[in-house]
């Protein structure tokens, strides 16, 4: 979804083939080089045409795409107007049979042996995930509290908002 302005929407809107991916790294793979060295990854591609979905889908579509980023808070805010539901390009991409591409890449590092590497340097996986920090107010919101879906979001079921960071 986007802006109805842009550009490239627009031009995938009107049927340019468009690519779509997504990509997590999950670890660091250090090994004995750096030349061995590598990343713990999972991505997917998806080629193909993007469909502009019809009015009466867009609103339900983006309320969809919010519920999964931050789950109730549809609930907490008002309803889009209609100025910006016109205002913005909601598109949906039909995965084909050979449209898609799957990649994992895991694994512990080559051996030393392998690497023709010193055996007394280390190696190994650094694990690397995601974490949400505490809730920080926007200026106009610091008086008031953090609604459910971001307390649950954050893992607090309700303590104080974090003071807005200092300006610049």
């Amino acid at each position: 979804h986007g802006s109805t302005g842009a550009g490239a929407l627009r031009r995938v809107a009107a049927g340019a083939p468009a690519v779509l991916t997504v990509f997590a790294l999950d670890a660091l793979v250090v090994a004995p080089t750096t030349f061995e060295s590598s990343v713990a990854y999972r991505s997917a591609t998806i080629r193909g045409r993007l469909e502009p979905l019809p009015d009466d889908e867009r609103e339900a579509a983006l309320d969809r795409f919010s519920e999964t980023l931050l789950p109730g808070r549809t609930s907490e805010v008002r309803r889009s107007t209609r100025k910006e539901l016109a205002s913005t390009l909601a598109m949906a991409l039909p995965i084909r049979e050979d449209g898609w591409l799957l990649k994992v890449g895991d694994g512990p590092p080559a051996t030393p042996e392998e690497a023709g590497a010193d055996p007394d340097v280390w190696s190994g996986v650094v694990p690397l995930r995601t974490v949400v920090d505490p809730p920080v107010a926007a200026p106009a919101a610091v008086d008031l509290p953090v609604p459910p879906s971001v307390r649950a979001l954050a893992g607090d079921p309700g303590g104080p908002v974090s003071p807005p960071p200092p300006e610049r």
